[in-house]
């Protein structure tokens, strides 16, 4: 168990600094393909930050309590593994996100249409 003041900056370079430095690389290359693994990790990467700002403190307690409080660890191995070449993590995701692209796409505008429905009722009865 690393104290957390070690782990923080080693978080910050698996996070962003080496997926910033591949992402140029594949941008470079000029080829599509190349780029869309380092695209999908920045949304999720976005989507995850936004989270954990919600979530990092209850995780931080929850895993207060466990007699091995690993979170900052298995938070950098999950960003490690998720370039190394080996694994191919983000290949994986991005295959998985493509082949239910469709199916995911329609849910994700039906229910954002549901939201700005209910948004426009909710304006509609305050305005009366």
């Amino acid at each position: 168990m690393l104290s957390e003041w070690l782990l923080l900056p080693a978080i910050w370079l698996a996070s962003l600094v080496v997926p910033a430095l591949l992402t140029l690389h594949a941008l470079t290359k000029r080829e599509a393909k190349a780029m869309r693994p380092f695209v999908l990790y920045w949304v999720l990467y976005t989507v995850v930050s936004y989270l954990l700002v919600v979530l990092e403190p209850i995780l931080l307690t929850v895993c207060s309590y466990l007699p091995l409080n690993l979170y900052w660890e298995a938070k950098l191995a999950l960003f490690i593994s998720l370039h190394l070449p080996q694994l191919k993590l983000m290949d994986k995701a991005l295959a998985v996100y493509e082949k239910n692209y469709e199916q995911y796409g329609k849910q994700a505008i039906a229910f954002a249409q549901n939201l700005v429905n209910q948004v426009k009722q909710q304006v509609a009865t305050l305005t009366k």
